[in-house]
């Protein structure tokens, strides 16, 4: 076995960590501090995560997608090949020297998709992208850090916030799709999605290599369907009875942070009591009038 080869340095930008990137017996690793972050070896999740979304995507053959952070290549080169020749990609890379990577020694490890006249990158902060386009993509792609729990640096949390998640709604066209690579499963993520007003749906694909190979791993798939119609508080209302119902064991909620959410603390009770996803709707749009109501004598407009 060879030694590791450290083929290049970059300084992460606000935060003063190094990255680095090394060759070992044909396997390209890229590290934060000595952490592993990524590997040339193991991709399969970045390449479903692209495979959901230009699947969502098929029938709109001038497709416009927004990859947040490029790593090797892989998200990026499976989303092309997903979509059609009228489609166009823009990548978001915070880091100059990733770039340069990817137009170096990592360019052939995922068919040099940085060449396809598709692709822009745009060497910048996807939260910007974020915060100054609307409507503007028929997918994003969140493949930025380690996902909802961040590794390389803190300002990526602003993410996957609910002013990140919400910024991301925006952004997408109507009937657009958001997919985040996350290393681990996140609940407290899934809350926010739903606040920010997504629909999610359950996704799974088996893992050809790491300590998972072989084994059925699950995961979420997001989308939009109606921005004037979606009450993500009527979701929630069906998913967790739902859950409840089928998975009484398994399923439990945190009902402290549960009652800041949806506004009131009746909710447990109905819960626990075994109500009906229709009864807690009701409780639900009862208590938003009662605010409103409330609320009216204190509007400025």
């Amino acid at each position: 076995m060879e030694k590791p080869v450290e083929l290049a340095t970059a300084r992460i930008p606000g935060e003063g960590t190094m990255m680095r990137l090394t060759q070992q017996d044909g396997r390209f690793t890229i590290w934060v501090r000595d952490t592993e972050l990524m590997s040339s070896d193991l991709h399969r999740s970045e390449d479903a995560l692209a495979e959901l979304v230009c699947a969502r995507l098929a029938g709109r053959s001038e497709a416009s997608l927004l990859i947040g952070g490029l790593g090797m290549g892989y998200t990026l080169a499976a989303a092309l090949k997903g979509l059609g020749p009228r489609a166009r990609v823009v990548v978001a890379e915070l880091m100059p020297a990733v770039a340069e990577w990817n137009r170096g020694p990592l360019a052939h490890l995922a068919g040099r998709p940085l060449e396809d006249p598709r692709v822009t990158v745009r060497v910048q902060d996807v939260a910007l992208s974020l915060q100054t386009e609307a409507a503007a993509y028929d997918g994003i792609l969140l493949d930025a850090d380690n996902g909802p729990e961040g590794l390389t640096r803190e300002a990526n949390d602003w993410l996957y916030s609910q002013e990140g998640l919400a910024a991301a709604y925006t952004a997408l066209k109507s009937g657009g799709v958001l997919a985040v690579w996350s290393s681990t499963p996140d609940k407290g993520f899934g809350m926010r999605l739903l606040k920010a007003g997504f629909e999610f749906e359950e996704a799974s694909f088996t893992p050809d290599k790491s300590v998972f190979q072989g084994e059925l791993s699950r995961g979420v798939r997001i989308r939009i369907t109606d921005r004037e119609k979606a009450r993500p508080l009527h979701l929630f209302a069906v998913l967790v009875c739902a859950l409840r119902d089928l998975h009484p064991m398994e399923f439990g909620i945190r009902f402290e942070e549960m009652a800041r959410m949806v506004g009131t603390g009746r909710f447990r009770q109905l819960y626990e009591a075994g109500a009906r996803a229709k009864d807690v709707i009701m409780l639900f749009d009862a208590e938003a009038s009662a605010f409103r109501s409330r609320r009216a004598p204190f509007l400025l407009y």
